[in-house]
């Protein structure tokens, strides 16, 4: 389980990197890959495998419970988002019919910029 994780962490950082033309996940700032987060339900087998999946996409190197420890998120907030979809369901919903909206729309109407804002609104909070 635990070497699929990196090894799925690693294959992540390799497809982006492709795409990208650089390894930029691992040129970040240092203090920036410490504000990443993960999500992971409360169960322990769950958090592991997150930690090993970061450990792997972030290629760093030691054990896993300190990457679990600084990285993993799994409070309240957390395990309502990943096991109540009643919780989320309105939001779904609401993400569902915009991209409907979108999708329906001709292309050529707005400029990338455009369609990337109106797709992912950076004056929402993450």
């Amino acid at each position: 389980g635990r070497a699929q994780a990196e090894r799925l962490g690693r294959s992540l950082r390799e497809q982006l990197s492709r795409a990208d033309g650089a390894d930029n996940l691992l040129h970040l700032h240092s203090t920036f890959r410490h504000d990443v987060k993960f999500y992971s339900s409360d169960e322990g087998r769950v958090q592991l495998t997150a930690a090993a999946i970061a450990k792997g996409l972030l290629e760093l190197a030691g054990e896993l419970p300190p990457i679990l420890v600084s990285l993993i998120r799994k409070d309240a907030a957390a395990n309502a988002l990943l096991d109540d979809s009643s919780a989320v369901s309105a939001q779904a919903s609401e993400i569902k019919r915009v991209l409907h909206g979108l999708m329906q729309q001709p292309p050529g109407l707005e400029s990338e910029a455009e369609l990337a804002e109106r797709l992912v609104p950076t004056r929402l909070p993450a």
